[in-house]
């Protein structure tokens, strides 16, 4: 097969690599349908992250599953399905709670290269997430975009408790920032719009959902204090320091790195027309 292989800042070249095997009984081959750049690539690519070595690029993907190990039991082979950029079981303490991206035994999906005509997925069952029949080709890019955008858009909205007929503003108008004003729209806001905003970080944007104007001075606030978001780390989590509180506003959240689970994929792709970029 061929896949992109990042030799240098600037220096990626599609190139011969092995066909990806079965190693674990949990493991699955997809046939890769579609894969993209994500900002966290460029990091790399712009010579902000060093690269030591030749090393496989990408992390977003959607294809069509073609081998399957003998403990695989929630996907087929033929499905098509949209996976993770972390592997995990679904099943740990932390994935029934919803940070599947923190799964006890989570596998780093990019490192073995998702920009290439095949990919290995570890731990399958609980990374991909059949659909329920062949996509049509226009829709094609807005499913890869639950691979990673939009599931990380959509944790921003529940974070920021989005609720029906709220006003949310998304301050960041990336990738990430559109998937959240259409997170928040499927979650019943009143409106939503982006605002530009710099930003050092991958995935990073503010969301801060408040009631409509002539409801602000009436309605108390839902918290007292900001809500303290979890950051990544290897086994488990610690706090954030979280953003300053504004006059009129129910919630506001700093979103930094973000998880996809299951859930807010699962929704995306039940809410249909609403996942459309």
């Amino acid at each position: 097969m061929r896949g992109a292989i990042l030799h240098a800042p600037g220096d990626v070249r599609f190139e011969e690599l092995d066909d990806p095997k079965i190693i674990n009984p949990t493991d699955a081959v997809i046939r890769t349908v579609a894969t993209c750049v994500c900002g966290s690539d460029l990091w790399d690519y712009r010579g902000i992250n060093p690269a030591g070595e030749p090393t496989p690029f990408g992390h977003e993907y959607v294809g069509v599953v073609e081998e399957v190990g003998s403990d695989v039991k929630n996907v087929q082979v033929g499905q098509f399905v949209i996976g993770s950029f972390f592997a995990s079981d679904n099943t740990c303490p932390n994935c029934r709670n919803g940070y599947q991206t923190n799964c006890l035994h989570r596998e780093f999906v990019g490192a073995e290269g998702c920009q290439a005509e095949k990919i290995r997925i570890p731990l399958a069952d609980g990374t991909l997430v059949a659909t329920p029949e062949q996509p049509a080709e226009e829709h094609i890019a807005s499913l890869l975009a639950c691979s990673d955008v939009m599931g990380t858009g959509w944790y921003a909205a529940v974070a920021a408790e989005v609720r029906p007929g709220d006003t949310v503003a998304v301050v960041g108008d990336g990738a990430v920032g559109l998937c959240a004003i259409i997170a928040a729209k499927e979650l019943g806001c009143g409106s939503a719009a982006p605002a530009r905003a710099s930003s050092s970080g991958s995935h990073s944007l503010w969301m801060v959902a408040s009631p409509p104007t002539e409801q602000a001075a009436a309605r108390p606030p839902r918290t007292t204090s900001s809500i303290r978001l979890r950051r990544q780390t290897m086994h488990g989590f610690d706090a954030c320091v979280p953003p300053p509180r504004a006059p009129g506003m129910d919630v506001s959240v700093s979103c930094g790195v973000c998880t996809l689970g299951h859930v807010p994929l699962r929704a995306a792709l039940t809410a249909g027309s609403g996942i459309g970029l």
